[in-house]
């Protein structure tokens, strides 16, 4: 279980092959793990893994997901969302 910041951070010095779990990946966006399942079931979040019932989330998926959508200023943000590529 994540306890504290030193845990959270410590994710991200696993391989990029590392398996994730859905609180974990909440943890280090800092959301609630309802915001990583709504966003799975739309279809706009980070790629995942299904092994049966279990959903699980590659850390290179997960920081080139983040990479993906990292934007400078709202306006960047808000033209993406509308054409649906940066500018």
């Amino acid at each position: 279980m994540l306890r504290n910041m030193t845990d959270i951070s410590q994710l991200l010095t696993q391989p990029d092959d590392a398996l994730l779990t859905e609180v974990e990946v909440a943890a280090l966006r800092r959301v609630d793990p309802k915001t990583i399942s709504r966003e799975r079931m739309a279809g706009t979040g980070c790629p995942y893994i299904k092994h049966g019932r279990s959903v699980r989330y590659r850390l290179g998926d997960f920081k080139a997901f983040n990479k993906a959508n990292t934007v400078r200023s709202t306006a960047e943000a808000d033209h993406i969302r509308r054409t649906g590529h940066s500018a």
